[in-house]
Protein backbone atom coordinates (compact mmCIF):
# COMPACT_ATOMS: atom_id res chain seq x y z
CA UNK A 1 0.00 0.00 0.00
CA UNK A 2 2.63 2.10 0.85
CA UNK A 3 4.26 1.72 -2.51
CA UNK A 4 1.23 2.08 -4.27
CA UNK A 5 0.94 5.14 -2.52
CA UNK A 6 3.88 6.51 -3.53
CA UNK A 7 4.06 5.42 -7.04
CA UNK A 8 0.68 7.43 -6.98
CA UNK A 9 2.18 10.57 -5.57
CA UNK A 10 5.23 10.53 -8.10
CA UNK A 11 2.97 9.77 -10.78
CA UNK A 12 0.92 13.03 -9.84
CA UNK A 13 4.00 15.19 -9.28
CA UNK A 14 5.19 14.12 -12.59
CA UNK A 15 1.81 15.32 -14.27
CA UNK A 16 2.23 18.39 -12.30
CA UNK A 17 6.15 18.94 -13.57
CA UNK A 18 4.36 18.21 -16.66
CA UNK A 19 1.66 21.11 -16.24
CA UNK A 20 4.33 23.53 -14.83
CA UNK A 21 6.23 23.03 -18.25
CA UNK A 22 3.08 23.29 -20.52
CA UNK A 23 1.86 26.34 -18.49
CA UNK A 24 5.71 27.92 -18.30
CA UNK A 25 6.15 27.27 -22.46
CA UNK A 26 2.88 29.21 -23.13
CA UNK A 27 3.68 31.91 -21.01
CA UNK A 28 7.03 32.06 -22.94
CA UNK A 29 5.51 31.76 -26.46
CA UNK A 30 3.06 34.95 -25.10
CA UNK A 31 5.57 36.95 -24.17
CA UNK A 32 7.53 36.38 -27.34
CA UNK A 33 3.72 37.49 -28.80
CA UNK A 34 3.92 40.30 -26.69
CA UNK A 35 7.12 41.27 -27.44
CA UNK A 36 6.48 40.98 -31.60
CA UNK A 37 3.49 42.99 -31.49
CA UNK A 38 5.53 45.76 -28.79
CA UNK A 39 7.97 45.56 -31.66
CA UNK A 40 5.65 46.30 -34.43
CA UNK A 41 3.54 48.61 -32.66
CA UNK A 42 7.30 50.48 -31.89
CA UNK A 43 7.87 50.44 -35.37
CA UNK A 44 4.39 51.94 -36.82
CA UNK A 45 4.73 54.43 -33.93
CA UNK A 46 8.13 55.65 -35.02
CA UNK A 47 6.80 55.62 -39.06
CA UNK A 48 4.02 57.49 -38.13
CA UNK A 49 6.06 60.11 -36.26
CA UNK A 50 8.50 60.03 -39.01
CA UNK A 51 5.77 61.15 -41.69
CA UNK A 52 4.74 63.50 -39.27
CA UNK A 53 7.51 65.08 -38.57
CA UNK A 54 7.92 65.18 -42.49
CA UNK A 55 4.96 66.58 -43.07
CA UNK A 56 5.40 69.28 -40.60
CA UNK A 57 9.01 69.94 -42.38
CA UNK A 58 7.66 70.14 -45.86
CA UNK A 59 4.87 72.94 -44.35
CA UNK A 60 7.43 74.17 -42.80
CA UNK A 61 9.79 74.51 -46.11
CA UNK A 62 7.37 74.84 -48.91
CA UNK A 63 7.01 78.87 -49.70
CA UNK A 64 3.74 79.96 -51.18
CA UNK A 65 3.22 80.77 -54.49
CA UNK A 66 1.48 84.05 -53.33
CA UNK A 67 1.70 85.05 -56.95
CA UNK A 68 -0.42 82.50 -58.19
CA UNK A 69 -3.00 82.59 -55.36
CA UNK A 70 -3.16 86.66 -55.70
CA UNK A 71 -3.93 85.67 -59.05
CA UNK A 72 -6.49 83.05 -58.74
CA UNK A 73 -8.29 85.10 -56.42
CA UNK A 74 -8.84 87.26 -59.01
CA UNK A 75 -10.61 84.45 -60.28
CA UNK A 76 -12.84 84.51 -57.67
CA UNK A 77 -11.15 81.04 -56.24
CA UNK A 78 -11.40 81.62 -52.17
CA UNK A 79 -8.75 80.44 -50.26
CA UNK A 80 -8.04 80.76 -45.71
CA UNK A 81 -6.90 84.33 -44.67
CA UNK A 82 -3.58 81.79 -44.33
CA UNK A 83 -3.71 80.70 -47.64
CA UNK A 84 -3.43 77.09 -46.13
CA UNK A 85 -6.63 76.24 -47.27
CA UNK A 86 -8.35 76.45 -50.64
CA UNK A 87 -12.39 77.03 -50.09
CA UNK A 88 -13.99 77.18 -53.00
CA UNK A 89 -13.32 77.14 -56.62
CA UNK A 90 -16.41 78.26 -58.83
CA UNK A 91 -18.57 75.96 -60.78
CA UNK A 92 -18.50 78.39 -63.51
CA UNK A 93 -15.12 78.82 -64.38
CA UNK A 94 -14.35 77.14 -67.74
CA UNK A 95 -10.66 76.37 -67.45
CA UNK A 96 -9.79 73.14 -68.63
CA UNK A 97 -6.60 72.99 -66.21
CA UNK A 98 -6.15 74.00 -63.00
CA UNK A 99 -2.87 73.62 -60.40
CA UNK A 100 -3.43 74.00 -57.06
CA UNK A 101 -0.56 76.59 -55.70
CA UNK A 102 2.01 75.35 -53.86
CA UNK A 103 1.38 75.82 -49.84
CA UNK A 104 -2.60 75.13 -49.69
CA UNK A 105 -1.82 71.88 -47.16
CA UNK A 106 -5.98 71.25 -46.86
CA UNK A 107 -8.62 71.13 -50.02
CA UNK A 108 -11.84 71.83 -47.88
CA UNK A 109 -15.25 70.29 -48.01
CA UNK A 110 -16.85 70.86 -51.26
CA UNK A 111 -14.27 72.99 -53.01
CA UNK A 112 -14.40 71.67 -56.66
CA UNK A 113 -17.51 70.74 -56.82
CA UNK A 114 -19.73 70.78 -59.04
CA UNK A 115 -18.06 72.37 -62.02
CA UNK A 116 -18.62 70.67 -64.77
CA UNK A 117 -15.56 72.14 -66.71
CA UNK A 118 -12.12 70.67 -65.54
CA UNK A 119 -10.14 67.95 -67.15
CA UNK A 120 -7.07 68.05 -65.28
CA UNK A 121 -6.03 69.18 -61.59
CA UNK A 122 -2.39 68.79 -60.57
CA UNK A 123 -2.50 68.94 -56.61
CA UNK A 124 0.92 70.28 -55.02
CA UNK A 125 2.99 68.00 -52.46
CA UNK A 126 2.24 70.72 -49.48
CA UNK A 127 -1.36 69.13 -49.39
CA UNK A 128 -2.49 66.67 -46.62
CA UNK A 129 -6.27 66.13 -46.32
CA UNK A 130 -8.75 66.34 -49.05
CA UNK A 131 -12.30 67.14 -47.86
CA UNK A 132 -15.14 65.48 -47.78
CA UNK A 133 -17.10 65.50 -51.40
CA UNK A 134 -13.92 68.03 -52.39
CA UNK A 135 -14.30 66.93 -56.54
CA UNK A 136 -17.88 65.64 -56.18
CA UNK A 137 -19.44 66.07 -59.44
CA UNK A 138 -16.91 67.27 -61.42
CA UNK A 139 -18.13 64.99 -64.41
CA UNK A 140 -15.31 66.03 -66.96
CA UNK A 141 -12.18 65.51 -64.62
CA UNK A 142 -9.81 63.06 -66.19
CA UNK A 143 -6.86 62.95 -64.59
CA UNK A 144 -5.58 63.91 -61.11
CA UNK A 145 -2.32 62.90 -59.08
CA UNK A 146 -2.55 62.77 -55.23
CA UNK A 147 0.33 63.16 -53.55
CA UNK A 148 2.44 60.97 -51.60
CA UNK A 149 1.58 64.29 -48.60
CA UNK A 150 -1.94 62.93 -48.45
CA UNK A 151 -2.89 61.30 -45.67
CA UNK A 152 -6.59 61.51 -45.48
CA UNK A 153 -9.74 61.55 -48.22
CA UNK A 154 -12.98 62.77 -47.12
CA UNK A 155 -16.33 60.60 -48.06
CA UNK A 156 -17.11 61.32 -51.25
CA UNK A 157 -14.01 63.07 -52.34
CA UNK A 158 -14.36 61.87 -55.80
CA UNK A 159 -17.93 60.74 -56.04
CA UNK A 160 -20.02 61.64 -59.17
CA UNK A 161 -16.30 62.15 -61.66
CA UNK A 162 -17.59 59.14 -64.45
CA UNK A 163 -14.95 60.19 -66.43
CA UNK A 164 -12.00 59.88 -64.17
CA UNK A 165 -10.96 56.28 -65.44
CA UNK A 166 -8.52 55.55 -62.78
CA UNK A 167 -6.75 56.77 -59.70
CA UNK A 168 -3.63 55.64 -57.59
CA UNK A 169 -3.66 55.65 -53.38
CA UNK A 170 -0.20 56.40 -52.19
CA UNK A 171 0.86 54.74 -48.97
CA UNK A 172 0.99 57.61 -47.24
CA UNK A 173 -2.81 57.74 -47.14
CA UNK A 174 -4.42 56.30 -43.75
CA UNK A 175 -7.82 57.34 -44.15
CA UNK A 176 -10.79 57.61 -46.88
CA UNK A 177 -14.24 58.10 -46.32
CA UNK A 178 -16.99 56.08 -47.41
CA UNK A 179 -17.88 56.40 -50.90
CA UNK A 180 -14.74 58.51 -51.79
CA UNK A 181 -13.88 57.06 -54.78
CA UNK A 182 -16.75 56.52 -58.18
CA UNK A 183 -17.54 53.21 -58.60
CA UNK A 184 -16.61 53.93 -62.49
CA UNK A 185 -13.57 54.38 -61.32
CA UNK A 186 -10.49 51.94 -61.01
CA UNK A 187 -8.77 52.03 -57.80
CA UNK A 188 -4.55 51.25 -57.43
CA UNK A 189 -3.64 51.11 -54.38
CA UNK A 190 0.17 51.32 -53.18
CA UNK A 191 2.11 47.99 -52.36
CA UNK A 192 1.51 49.08 -48.96
CA UNK A 193 -2.19 48.44 -48.92
CA UNK A 194 -3.53 44.76 -48.40
CA UNK A 195 -7.51 43.66 -48.40
CA UNK A 196 -8.88 41.41 -45.94
CA UNK A 197 -10.26 37.78 -47.11
CA UNK A 198 -13.68 39.76 -45.68
CA UNK A 199 -13.37 43.02 -47.60
CA UNK A 200 -11.62 45.49 -44.91
CA UNK A 201 -8.72 47.65 -45.88
CA UNK A 202 -5.71 47.98 -43.89
CA UNK A 203 -2.64 49.94 -45.01
CA UNK A 204 0.30 47.82 -43.99
CA UNK A 205 2.97 50.33 -44.03
CA UNK A 206 0.93 52.80 -41.11
CA UNK A 207 -0.98 49.98 -39.38
CA UNK A 208 -3.59 51.73 -40.27
CA UNK A 209 -7.39 50.16 -40.77
CA UNK A 210 -8.76 52.32 -43.40
CA UNK A 211 -12.43 50.88 -44.65
CA UNK A 212 -14.09 48.08 -43.28
CA UNK A 213 -16.60 45.97 -45.91
CA UNK A 214 -19.82 48.19 -45.60
CA UNK A 215 -22.28 45.22 -45.45
CA UNK A 216 -20.16 42.86 -42.90
CA UNK A 217 -23.13 41.92 -40.51
CA UNK A 218 -22.60 40.35 -36.87
CA UNK A 219 -19.72 41.06 -35.13
CA UNK A 220 -16.56 42.11 -36.49
CA UNK A 221 -12.66 42.27 -35.33
CA UNK A 222 -10.31 44.59 -35.86
CA UNK A 223 -6.41 42.59 -36.97
CA UNK A 224 -3.77 43.00 -34.03
CA UNK A 225 -1.20 44.51 -36.05
CA UNK A 226 -3.38 47.81 -36.67
CA UNK A 227 -2.24 50.91 -34.01
CA UNK A 228 -5.29 53.38 -35.71
CA UNK A 229 -8.57 53.48 -36.86
CA UNK A 230 -9.25 55.69 -40.01
CA UNK A 231 -11.50 58.20 -40.13
CA UNK A 232 -14.82 57.00 -41.52
CA UNK A 233 -13.36 53.50 -41.26
CA UNK A 234 -16.73 51.82 -39.89
CA UNK A 235 -19.23 54.43 -40.87
CA UNK A 236 -22.61 53.70 -42.95
CA UNK A 237 -21.76 49.84 -41.66
CA UNK A 238 -25.56 49.43 -40.62
CA UNK A 239 -25.62 45.43 -39.87
CA UNK A 240 -22.53 45.41 -37.78
CA UNK A 241 -23.47 44.76 -33.95
CA UNK A 242 -20.24 44.42 -31.95
CA UNK A 243 -16.91 45.38 -33.04
CA UNK A 244 -13.84 44.25 -31.09
CA UNK A 245 -10.63 46.53 -30.74
CA UNK A 246 -7.41 45.12 -30.26
CA UNK A 247 -4.70 46.32 -27.88
CA UNK A 248 -2.31 48.44 -29.78
CA UNK A 249 -4.85 51.33 -31.21
CA UNK A 250 -3.84 54.31 -30.51
CA UNK A 251 -6.16 56.38 -32.07
CA UNK A 252 -9.70 56.27 -33.32
CA UNK A 253 -10.26 58.47 -36.52
CA UNK A 254 -13.20 61.17 -36.65
CA UNK A 255 -16.72 59.15 -38.05
CA UNK A 256 -15.07 56.17 -37.62
CA UNK A 257 -18.68 54.51 -35.99
CA UNK A 258 -21.20 57.21 -37.20
CA UNK A 259 -24.37 55.63 -38.42
CA UNK A 260 -23.37 52.51 -37.44
CA UNK A 261 -26.70 51.56 -36.00
CA UNK A 262 -27.16 48.04 -35.49
CA UNK A 263 -23.90 48.13 -32.97
CA UNK A 264 -24.74 47.63 -29.20
CA UNK A 265 -21.22 46.97 -28.18
CA UNK A 266 -17.65 47.70 -29.07
CA UNK A 267 -14.45 46.95 -26.47
CA UNK A 268 -11.96 50.15 -26.72
CA UNK A 269 -8.91 48.94 -25.53
CA UNK A 270 -6.84 50.73 -22.81
CA UNK A 271 -4.43 51.51 -24.83
CA UNK A 272 -6.68 54.06 -27.10
CA UNK A 273 -5.63 57.97 -26.51
CA UNK A 274 -7.39 59.78 -28.89
CA UNK A 275 -11.56 59.53 -29.55
CA UNK A 276 -11.83 61.73 -32.91
CA UNK A 277 -15.08 63.99 -33.23
CA UNK A 278 -18.29 62.27 -34.38
CA UNK A 279 -16.57 58.66 -33.29
CA UNK A 280 -19.76 57.14 -32.29
CA UNK A 281 -22.13 59.91 -33.93
CA UNK A 282 -25.84 58.27 -34.18
CA UNK A 283 -24.60 54.50 -32.71
CA UNK A 284 -28.40 54.56 -31.75
CA UNK A 285 -28.66 50.88 -30.92
CA UNK A 286 -25.00 51.60 -28.63
CA UNK A 287 -26.58 51.00 -24.96
CA UNK A 288 -23.11 51.75 -22.80
CA UNK A 289 -19.65 52.42 -23.72
CA UNK A 290 -15.80 52.62 -21.05
CA UNK A 291 -14.05 54.92 -22.06
CA UNK A 292 -10.48 54.13 -21.17
CA UNK A 293 -8.31 56.08 -18.94
CA UNK A 294 -5.61 57.56 -20.98
CA UNK A 295 -8.35 59.92 -23.24
CA UNK A 296 -7.78 62.94 -22.11
CA UNK A 297 -10.72 64.55 -24.20
CA UNK A 298 -14.10 63.64 -25.71
CA UNK A 299 -14.44 64.78 -29.23
CA UNK A 300 -17.31 66.83 -31.06
CA UNK A 301 -20.30 65.32 -31.50
CA UNK A 302 -18.59 62.09 -30.20
CA UNK A 303 -21.75 60.14 -28.64
CA UNK A 304 -24.26 63.04 -30.18
CA UNK A 305 -27.47 61.11 -30.90
CA UNK A 306 -26.63 57.94 -29.15
CA UNK A 307 -30.27 57.36 -28.23
CA UNK A 308 -30.07 53.93 -26.77
CA UNK A 309 -27.14 55.07 -24.46
CA UNK A 310 -28.10 55.04 -20.61
CA UNK A 311 -24.78 55.05 -19.25
CA UNK A 312 -21.44 56.26 -20.20
CA UNK A 313 -17.79 55.90 -17.45
CA UNK A 314 -15.98 58.96 -18.11
CA UNK A 315 -11.95 58.38 -16.72
CA UNK A 316 -9.95 60.59 -14.54
CA UNK A 317 -7.39 61.29 -17.60
CA UNK A 318 -10.28 63.54 -19.65
CA UNK A 319 -10.09 67.13 -19.31
CA UNK A 320 -12.48 68.30 -21.84
CA UNK A 321 -15.91 67.37 -23.39
CA UNK A 322 -16.35 68.77 -26.63
CA UNK A 323 -19.64 70.52 -28.58
CA UNK A 324 -22.17 68.12 -27.96
CA UNK A 325 -20.31 65.58 -27.42
CA UNK A 326 -23.58 64.10 -25.46
CA UNK A 327 -26.27 66.13 -27.23
CA UNK A 328 -29.65 63.69 -28.17
CA UNK A 329 -28.90 60.92 -25.86
CA UNK A 330 -31.75 60.63 -25.02
CA UNK A 331 -31.69 57.82 -22.80
CA UNK A 332 -29.01 58.55 -20.85
CA UNK A 333 -30.35 58.98 -17.27
CA UNK A 334 -26.66 59.64 -15.40
CA UNK A 335 -23.20 60.48 -15.82
CA UNK A 336 -21.01 60.84 -13.70
CA UNK A 337 -17.77 64.00 -14.50
CA UNK A 338 -15.03 63.45 -12.91
CA UNK A 339 -12.85 66.11 -11.33
CA UNK A 340 -9.96 65.91 -13.93
CA UNK A 341 -12.41 67.86 -16.35
CA UNK A 342 -12.00 71.33 -16.70
CA UNK A 343 -14.40 72.35 -19.45
CA UNK A 344 -17.82 71.48 -20.64
CA UNK A 345 -18.75 72.49 -24.65
CA UNK A 346 -21.69 74.49 -26.09
CA UNK A 347 -24.78 72.08 -26.27
CA UNK A 348 -22.60 69.23 -24.45
CA UNK A 349 -25.68 67.42 -23.00
CA UNK A 350 -28.61 69.42 -25.20
CA UNK A 351 -31.55 67.09 -25.14
CA UNK A 352 -30.81 64.98 -22.63
CA UNK A 353 -33.86 64.68 -21.55
CA UNK A 354 -33.65 61.33 -19.39
CA UNK A 355 -31.19 62.91 -17.32
CA UNK A 356 -32.09 63.23 -13.75
CA UNK A 357 -29.13 64.63 -11.57
CA UNK A 358 -25.45 66.53 -13.08
CA UNK A 359 -22.45 67.23 -10.76
CA UNK A 360 -20.30 69.65 -11.82
CA UNK A 361 -16.54 68.77 -9.79
CA UNK A 362 -14.79 72.08 -8.81
CA UNK A 363 -11.66 71.53 -11.52
CA UNK A 364 -14.57 72.86 -13.98
CA UNK A 365 -13.81 76.80 -15.17
CA UNK A 366 -15.78 76.77 -18.23
CA UNK A 367 -19.22 75.65 -19.19
CA UNK A 368 -20.46 76.82 -22.73
CA UNK A 369 -23.71 78.07 -23.73
CA UNK A 370 -26.64 75.95 -23.39
CA UNK A 371 -24.81 72.76 -22.24
CA UNK A 372 -27.73 71.46 -20.38
CA UNK A 373 -30.47 73.02 -22.17
CA UNK A 374 -33.28 70.33 -23.11
CA UNK A 375 -32.79 68.69 -20.03
CA UNK A 376 -35.87 68.10 -18.79
CA UNK A 377 -36.29 65.65 -16.18
CA UNK A 378 -33.08 67.20 -14.51
CA UNK A 379 -34.22 67.43 -10.93
CA UNK A 380 -31.21 68.60 -9.16
CA UNK A 381 -27.76 70.64 -10.85
CA UNK A 382 -24.69 70.51 -8.44
CA UNK A 383 -22.04 73.03 -9.18
CA UNK A 384 -19.22 75.09 -7.54
CA UNK A 385 -19.90 78.30 -6.17
CA UNK A 386 -17.64 79.93 -8.66
CA UNK A 387 -21.06 79.84 -10.93
CA UNK A 388 -23.62 82.29 -10.58
CA UNK A 389 -27.37 81.80 -11.46
CA UNK A 390 -27.00 84.05 -14.46
CA UNK A 391 -24.54 81.40 -15.41
CA UNK A 392 -26.93 78.54 -14.69
CA UNK A 393 -29.80 80.37 -16.77
CA UNK A 394 -27.34 80.95 -19.95
CA UNK A 395 -26.59 76.80 -19.57
CA UNK A 396 -30.35 76.31 -20.19
CA UNK A 397 -30.78 79.32 -23.12
CA UNK A 398 -34.10 80.20 -23.67
CA UNK A 399 -35.97 77.04 -22.29
CA UNK A 400 -34.80 77.90 -18.98
CA UNK A 401 -34.42 76.17 -15.67
CA UNK A 402 -36.49 72.71 -15.65
CA UNK A 403 -39.31 73.23 -13.45
CA UNK A 404 -38.11 71.42 -9.85
CA UNK A 405 -35.18 71.47 -10.49
CA UNK A 406 -32.53 72.22 -7.43
CA UNK A 407 -29.65 74.35 -8.03
CA UNK A 408 -27.08 72.95 -5.01
CA UNK A 409 -23.93 75.57 -4.65
CA UNK A 410 -20.98 73.84 -2.86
Amino acid sequence: KVEAEQKRLAEEKAKAEAEQKRLAEEKAKAEAEQKRLAEEKAKAEAEQKRLAEANKKLLEKTKFDLKKIKNDKKLGIKFSPDNRTLRSYPKNLTAKQYSIPAGVYFIQTGAFGGNKFLTSITIPDSVTSIGHSAFDGCTALTSITIPDSVTSIGACAFSGCPALSSITIPDSVTSIGISALSSRTEVLYAKAFTFLPDGGLINQKQKAFVAAPRYHSGSYTIPDNVISIGHGAFSDCRAISSITIPDGVTSIGHGAFSNCKSLTSVTIPDSVTSIGDRAFTNCTSLTSITIPNRVTSIGQDAFAFCTSLTSITIPDSVTSIGQRAFAHCTSLTSITIPNSVTSIGMDAFFGCRALSSITIPDSVTVIEQRAFQGCKSLKTLTIPKRFTVADVKRWFAFEGIPSGCKIIRK
